[in-house]
């Protein structure tokens, strides 16, 4: 650490560092409340991967002095605009990698492999998304704790810090492989953090991503949108010609992103660090 200011790989040490270790953790918490449902057991251990987060945040002075510093800045009346757009544009993003997904199954495996690999039931999702812990876990981790955690780490911190020694493209690819090896969909993660990024950018705050992360991540529960993820139920999810809604969304995700990339070369200059 120098100034104060942490490395890019230290904090990207310290975040894979915290999230091993969030696993034990978890682990003998639910050992000791007996939490044996699987759901119930991911649930636990997502709440204090973010918990443990959250306190390195505020335990670690030169991080805390960081993170009030990002989220000081308001977002700027002359980009709210922009932020429902890129909402909109994160859905379609969304949509559009499980286009490009379905895809690439149906080209190399075929009908039956699609049909296979993306068969869901739908009444049970719904079940879920409705159930105390699916609210919990989209509306309440999805919609409010990871958006601001996440961002604040991976935007805040291990962007800003990559970007001050390697500038601001490769980094954005940097913390984008990063962010998606944090999750379990790796190519929908990286899709929406290199969004992400360019909203930082493009609206001179931290808080342009984080209402981004939010309200995609809110909207995409099975309710709202996270049911047009996959064809609806009463159309054979094998037969590639019932997923062009997800295909167009992935035509619209190799034109639009790309666009929007190039429109955030230039940074809003009350987002620049010294």
């Amino acid at each position: 650490m120098r100034s104060g200011i942490a490395s890019g790989t230290q904090i990207a040490v310290l975040v894979f560092a915290v999230l091993l270790l969030a696993v034990p953790l978890s682990s003998w918490l639910a050992g000791i409340l007996e939490v044996r449902a699987a759901v119930h057991r991911d649930l636990l251990g997502r709440l204090v991967g973010f918990a443990a987060g959250a306190l390195l945040i505020v335990s670690i002075a030169p991080l805390r002095r960081a993170a009030a510093a990002e989220l000081a800045k308001p977002v700027p009346a002359d980009r709210r605009a922009e932020i429902l757009a890129a909402i909109v544009l994160r859905l379609i993003l969304a949509l559009g990698v499980s286009g490009a997904i379905a895809w690439w199954i149906w080209a190399t495996e075929g009908n039956a492999a699609l049909a296979f690999r993306t068969r869901r039931d739908p009444v049970q999702e719904l079940a879920y998304a409705f159930s105390p812990e699916g609210m919990f876990f989209f509306l309440v981790l999805g919609g409010i704790v990871a958006p601001l955690v996440e961002e604040l780490v991976f935007r805040g911190f291990l962007y800003r810090a990559w970007e001050r020694s390697w500038g601001w493209f490769p980094s954005m690819v940097a913390v984008s492989i990063v962010f998606g090896l944090y999750h379990p969909n790796f190519a929908n993660s990286f899709v929406a953090s290199v969004l992400f990024v360019c909203v930082l950018r493009r609206t001179g705050t931290l808080w342009g991503p984080i209402v981004v992360h939010a309200a995609g991540n809110a909207l995409l529960w099975f309710p709202f949108a996270g049911q047009l993820v996959f064809p609806s139920a009463d159309r054979a999810a094998g037969d590639i010609t019932n997923w062009g809604l997800q295909l167009a969304c992935f035509l619209a995700l190799v034109t639009a992103l790309p666009f929007y990339v190039w429109m955030a070369r230039d940074e809003r200059p009350s987002t620049a660090h010294a």
